[in-house]
């Protein structure tokens, strides 16, 4: 165990609170109904992550405002596109 580890683990219990061990349920707040499950990240894995959006968000910011518009225009339209098709099964 690393010492970020462990230091979180000394916060939460600070906070009367402990990390969640194993997988995690994603329960929905309209009707308590289980929707998925999953293991929580190690904190290396956060740190990966983060270190990847940064240099994603560095290259995005250069990208023109009209092409990024167009970017997210499309992605959105392939989100509702997915969403109807998965509301009719």
């Amino acid at each position: 165990m690393n010492s970020s580890t462990i230091h979180l683990q000394q916060l939460c219990a600070s906070l009367g609170f402990a990390l969640p061990q194993g997988l995690l349920d994603v329960v929905s707040p309209v009707d308590g109904e289980w929707n998925a499950g999953f293991d929580p990240a190690s904190p290396e894995a956060v740190e990966t992550v983060t270190q990847r959006a940064a240099q994603a968000f560095c290259h995005w910011r250069n990208v023109p405002a009209p092409r990024r518009g167009e970017l997210v225009r499309s992605t959105s339209a392939i989100s509702r596109s997915a969403c109807r098709v998965s509301c009719m099964v």
